[in-house]
């Protein structure tokens, strides 16, 4: 009941509607494990979701009226439903790190799956049985309170979870991963000391809502792929034009292209001089003209991707929707409006397009979660169905995809003055004031620091 007292007996005579979290150290049961690991252990259970669920006794069989509530269910829901959603799970909710290319030791979650204030990561990891480390290091903002906690979590043969100690960035943490064990991960968490109210609907760039980057390096274990494409169970073989594989109830040109690890699957169509290529996925979609589906990226339930648009990274196209012109589906975005997405429109970050249609230069980035008629502008964030929030504005920026005017003095971080297309200080630049008014770089000594991903 401990989440219930927070909202309930948060409440103070001089503060009636305090942020939940803050209340926690007020109301804590056990002050000797504060928010920061009690947060990670939690964290660590939802690799397995190892929590009781309950079922209601029959009534008047139990301590109430009207059953029992403490009967704990044979099929714990959590599971269930994780298992019917595992797919999205695995493309979502599971973290592949990337390699860092200025320090090819560490690795680093991808820019829009970086976790903000109490947000976590569970990433896979491939192993060998044996000692397993890995060390934590954080960007941080002093101002923030930048702060994280991670554990390794193990998965053995019955699917019990074995859970290792919770540790803080600066040294290396120890795991034994023992042959019993199938799956293993890397749970982190961004606990910062400075604790502020979030609105769910404030600015996405905001100081509250800034995100928490970090790197980790191991040994004995590394990031691993999520997606790893299964075996095609459907009929079929290797496509004249890459070699990627086709189900023999697909249609693909031999103008197309499907790279040697790419699948075309179900009812597809790959027409013209469409190239489908890395690990991506068609099914049941057709991609056609000079459309570019890449990395990760899925199309599929009846989309269509068309013109020079580009579907790429583990963005996902779907449910009848239409991708054409010159429109970018990037990083972890997805796309199920069942309507057109097109001109110069790029929806990127971890944003959900579930409604309406975007035309002209639009950037939809950050969180977005709505249904919006776009035809220009900026947005970042969630809304009832459809809305403009702080941070957002619907004018034209002529095809603007990143701004970086140096203006604001930050730690780790190259602001996007735009957007959320920020970029990573390196090799320790400082700011100065140019002409007494405008801060600026002095020093930048590697583009990976900036360069957007298009």
């Amino acid at each position: 009941m401990f989440i219930a007292k927070m909202w309930y007996d948060g409440p103070t005579p001089t503060d009636k509607d305090p942020y939940p979290w803050q209340t926690f150290t007020r109301l804590d049961p056990d002050p000797s494990t504060p928010l920061a690991y009690e947060y990670a252990r939690m964290v660590q259970k939802l690799v397995t979701y190892d929590f009781l669920t309950y079922a209601e006794a029959a009534p008047g069989k139990g301590n109430t009226p009207h059953g029992n509530d403490y009967v704990v269910r044979t099929n714990n829901l959590y599971q269930r439903a994780a298992n019917d959603g595992l797919a999205d799970l695995r493309r979502f909710a599971r973290i592949v790190l990337e390699k860092m290319p200025l320090e090819p030791d560490w690795w680093r979650v991808p820019k829009e799956q970086a976790p903000q204030q109490l947000g976590w990561n569970i990433c896979p990891l491939q192993f060998e049985p044996g000692t397993v480390s890995a060390t934590l290091a954080g960007y941080v903002n002093p101002a923030r309170g930048s702060d994280w906690r991670a554990g390794f979590v193990g998965v053995d043969q019955s699917g019990k979870p074995v859970y290792g100690d919770i540790f803080e960035p600066g040294k290396a943490q120890s795991f034994q991963a023992g042959a019993n064990l199938k799956e293993l991960y890397l749970v982190v968490c961004a606990v910062p000391t400075n604790l502020i109210a979030i609105n769910m609907t404030g600015d996405f760039r905001s100081f509250e809502q800034e995100q928490f980057p970090y790197k980790v390096k191991f040994t004995g274990c590394a990031p691993m792929e999520a997606l790893v494409p299964d075996s095609p169970a459907a009929e079929g073989g290797p496509h004249p034009n890459g070699g990627g594989f086709v189900a023999k109830s697909a249609q693909v040109e031999s103008s197309a292209y499907v790279g040697p690890k790419a699948r075309v699957l179900g009812n597809s169509k790959v027409l013209g001089k469409a190239l489908i290529e890395d690990k991506a996925v068609v099914r049941n979609g057709t991609v056609k003209d000079e459309a570019v589906v890449s990395g990760h990226a899925l199309v599929c339930d009846d989309a269509v991707v068309a013109g020079r648009a580009k579907v790429r990274d583990y963005a996902v196209v779907k449910g009848r929707s239409t991708v054409q012109d010159d429109a970018r589906i990037l990083e972890h975005a997805t796309l199920a409006s069942r309507k057109t997405c097109s001109g110069d429109v790029t929806v990127k970050g971890i944003a959900n397009v579930y409604g309406g249609n975007q035309s002209g230069t639009a950037m939809i980035d950050g969180f977005y979660a709505k249904g919006n008629e776009i035809t220009n502008g900026r947005w970042f964030t969630w809304s009832w169905g459809a809305g403009q929030n702080p941070g957002e504005e619907n004018v034209d920026f002529g095809g603007l995809y990143a701004d970086y005017d140096f203006e604001k003095e930050h730690p780790w971080m190259a602001a996007d003055a735009f957007g959320a297309t920020w970029g990573y200080l390196v090799n320790a630049p400082r700011f100065e004031l140019v002409a007494g008014r405008t801060k600026a770089i002095s020093t930048l000594a590697s583009p990976e620091a900036i360069l957007p991903k298009l």
